[in-house]
């Protein structure tokens, strides 16, 4: 055959669910008894053990070993759980327990540190949380922030809001 040249475009695969931490904490917003994070392999792990790949819901797996970002600061933000407390009275936590999150009043959610910028600058009197497969959480802005201290308290959490330096870097 005869010699060719071609081109081709290189690029990095910029996974959309890191496979690592880096000895960093991780990051996550408490509001109103719901808690969110970004989703990470070391998530999968702690969730649903060694085993995630086949336990865990078939979207996560799939997001963590295909997923690739879109676009730059893209991760993939969950309700992680819902936490015993009159503001998530009503809600069953086992159905939208790690449920990714899509929109904070109608606004798409690209990343955690965005979901707590919007949390915390939120002026109206309801937050609502767009999940994923058509699933709502509705909570009273005013009650969110008033139970604020009593949850923390009571579940021995240090702050409402906990963005690591790696996420942090993602809205920059």
């Amino acid at each position: 055959g005869a010699e060719r040249q071609v081109r081709l475009p290189l690029g990095c695969h910029h996974p959309l669910v890191p496979l690592h931490l880096h000895e960093e904490r991780p990051s996550y917003v408490v509001c109103g008894g719901a808690v969110f994070t970004a989703l990470s392999q070391p998530y999968l792990q702690h969730e649903w053990g060694k085993a995630w790949e086949r336990r865990a819901p078939v979207s996560l797996v799939a997001k963590a070993l295909n997923g690739s970002k879109a676009q730059r600061g893209e991760q993939v933000v969950l309700l992680s759980q819902l936490l015993g407390h009159e503001c998530v009275r009503g809600y069953d936590s086992a159905l939208l327990a790690n449920s990714m999150v899509r929109a904070l009043n109608g606004v798409p959610i690209l990343c955690l540190a965005q979901l707590a910028q919007l949390v915390l600058a939120c002026r109206q009197r309801s937050l609502r949380f767009d999940l994923e497969e058509s699933r709502v959480l509705v909570l009273d802005t005013a009650q969110a922030r008033g139970a604020e201290a009593e949850i923390l308290q009571q579940h021995n959490i240090p702050e409402p809001v906990l963005i690591n330096e790696r996420d942090a870097a993602l809205l920059r």
